[in-house]
């Protein structure tokens, strides 16, 4: 099976090309974009210099064109959120789409067109673009062609320019190999000077069932092992259940079903036509179903990957289950008790309620307030409120996230008024409601996933016992851990031209437990 697809944007692993400043000095995580782009993959499933077969390969699937299995030593480069900086230019690597996949099995040939939008600030200077006629190593031929008229030459337009380019790369008569194929453009300004990107098509084989022992077996810091695309845009929640990552694509108003071994795409679930009204916000299982915050649940049966309607009141945006009852909560509205016929009742306040938890025996809910939030612990049968407590007063935010076990109750706090930009984890103890520990973060902890030995957000992992940073990643919008020990990261592709997101998977190495 083979598949294209590529390394990009912070936080993201996108199909198909990676812009790289090749002749700046930019840095990523400490390392250089070379070399983070220059190893191939290795395992028992990539050998790096072999030819792929691609004769056997069936080409013409959307799904199986759209996942892929690369091995623990490759890294996502890591360039920042506005592009990379430098002296001359700055690059902006802002979308990345594959519309379409399309090959002759019986020449194996495989054609991968996509869109690369570029920003760049000429410096007062006019000049225009420099395409290859192939990477590097010859194995890919590159094509180029137009969104709008003329995108390849630009002028400046208040100091900055922005073109979209369709790029196609096609198999040549070389033989193909698994890894990285780079292809040199640069930016050509009309007085001689030139600055070089590199777009680099990684060629790969599909899902496999090998890569979740290949998790178990990395060591080291935590490795990217495998991107997954899902039909769905805004990928905004993700959880562990019957053998599956489950994604919730929030914007398309669907579920994306992941086999949690493979890495396949099983199913893209339709859930907003399953409900009238509500916030797709977020996910939770029971032992029998899996339930999407609608008003006040969409319900998804794992057998059939069947969609139905909860009908009730409250427009949910929070929800958690134990094995039997589902507990769910919305903005202006109380926290319902969903029971195993589908029965729902009144049971917890009124309020702005943004996620809940279960630990100890109770219910715990978090809302976002005025003066920042409020989160509460109550009985799930009788609603009677054993704990009250401020969190988030006075850091310019509000409460985004909660998770817990039988440890630690944790609130994850937005600190940068929405912005993003600075976060928080309130860490609480379940016995006595009394917070134990607050942890300064770098960005917003939209995803947070407690393991025995650690805490891991979206942006950091820290020790559970001493709260030290042990790795400092963007691995996702939101994540999730899979019963491997794989943690599962989501992120959007930022494309008005795309309705796909990505779904990247990472060995937690020696961070696992």
């Amino acid at each position: 099976m083979t598949l294209w697809h590529a390394v990009a944007v912070r936080g993201t692993l996108v199909v198909s090309v990676v812009g790289v400043l090749a002749m700046t000095s930019l840095a990523c995580n400490g390392e250089s974009p070379s070399s983070q782009t220059e190893t191939a993959p290795s395992s028992s499933a990539l050998t790096p210099d072999a030819p792929l077969d691609t004769a056997s390969s069936n080409t013409s699937s959307t799904n199986a064109t759209r996942t892929s299995t690369p091995a623990a030593e490759v890294r996502p480069l890591q360039v920042l959120p506005f592009g990379a900086q430098s002296e001359e230019v700055s690059l902006r690597v802002m979308a990345f789409n594959v519309e379409s996949v399309v090959g002759a099995e019986s020449s194996g040939d495989v054609t991968l067109t996509y869109d690369l939008d570029l920003g760049f600030d000429p410096a007062g200077r006019s000049g225009t673009v420099i395409v290859p006629k192939s990477t590097s190593d010859g194995q890919l031929a590159i094509e180029v062609g137009c969104v709008l008229e003329g995108c390849l030459d630009f002028v400046p337009v208040n100091d900055f320019r922005q073109t979209s380019i369709t790029v196609t790369a096609r198999r040549t008569a070389e033989a193909l190999t698994v890894g990285a194929h780079d292809a040199p453009f640069a930016l050509q300004f009309d007085d001689g000077s030139e600055v070089a990107f590199d777009v680099v098509v990684w060629v790969e084989p599909g899902p496999s069932a090998e890569i979740s022992d290949a998790v178990i077996a990395t060591t080291g810091a935590p490795k990217l092992v495998q991107t997954v695309f899902t039909e769905g845009a805004f990928a905004y929640h993700a959880i562990s259940a019957f053998g599956s990552i489950w994604v919730l694509n929030r914007s398309s108003g669907t579920v994306s079903r992941i086999d949690e071994t493979s890495g396949e795409l099983q199913a893209t679930i339709r859930v907003r036509e399953a409900t009238a009204s509500g916030t797709l916000n977020r996910l939770t299982a029971s032992s029998d179903a899996v339930y999407v915050t609608a008003k006040p649940a969409v319900r998804i049966d794992p057998d059939t990957n069947e969609a139905s309607e909860i009908v009730g009141e409250v427009a949910a945006a929070a929800i958690i289950a134990d094995p039997d009852t589902v507990w769910a909560g919305g903005f202006r509205g109380p926290i319902v008790r969903i029971d195993a016929n589908m029965t729902v009742t009144e049971v917890g306040p009124t309020g702005n309620w943004v996620d809940l938890a279960i630990s100890n025996g109770l219910v715990w809910a978090v809302e976002q307030t005025s003066g920042g939030g409020r989160l509460i612990a109550f009985d799930g049968a009788t609603g009677e409120i054993r704990h009250d407590t401020v969190v988030a007063e006075g850091v310019n935010g509000f409460a985004v996230r909660l998770v817990a076990d039988e440890t630690s109750v944790v609130v994850g706090i937005d600190t940068s008024g929405g912005g993003g930009r600075t976060g928080q984890l309130l860490i609480l103890d379940p016995a006595s409601g009394a917070v134990t520990d607050t942890v300064t973060l770098d960005t917003r902890p939209e995803g947070i996933v407690l393991t025995p030995k650690h805490i891991w957000t979206s942006g950091a992992v820290h020790d559970r016992t001493t709260l030290d940073i042990e790795q400092t990643d963007h691995l996702g919008f939101t994540i999730a851990r899979g019963t491997d020990g794989s943690i599962w990261g989501t992120g959007g592709i930022p494309s008005s031209h795309t309705n796909e997101s990505v779904v990247n998977r990472y060995a937690p190495g020696d961070l696992a437990g």
